[in-house]
């Protein structure tokens, strides 16, 4: 357990989910700045894109909205694993946690790159419009 500034504790889990919350933000928030930026040169002209630099494009939106939906399977996952009752045959240690946790997110980096449930595709085709 660990003690935060304000004098409240916090556990890991805790800590880890605000992690996991500001990592969700800030690739919300580059896809944001990505679609932007596409957009903002595409209304006022002073860019004129070659096929490459499109080509450049689309591939980091591919990049980011699949790293996004990597994020978005890796909480689902955590959280559908904190619904599920402790106990078993083995006792819970912070070790199996800590190994759980990490399983979790090379499951959701995995998922995420063999086509995950759709999100990625979804953002790609949305957001490929302002490139």
């Amino acid at each position: 357990m660990e003690i935060n500034p304000a004098g409240m504790s916090a556990t890991s889990s805790q800590i880890q989910a605000r992690l996991e919350s500001a990592q969700f933000q800030s690739m919300l928030g580059q896809l944001r700045v990505a679609a932007g930026k596409a957009e903002n040169a595409e209304k006022t002209g002073a860019v004129a894109k070659t096929d490459a630099a499109k080509e450049a494009s689309y591939q980091k939106l591919v990049k980011v909205s699949r790293d996004f939906e990597s994020i978005f399977l890796g909480y689902m996952l955590k959280t559908m694993r904190d619904t599920v009752p402790k106990g078993g045959l083995l006792d819970s240690s912070n070790e199996q946690e800590i190994f759980t946790s990490m399983h979790d997110e090379e499951l959701a980096k995995s998922l995420s790159q063999a086509g995950g449930i759709g999100l990625g595709r979804m953002m790609v085709e949305q957001l490929k419009k302002s490139i």
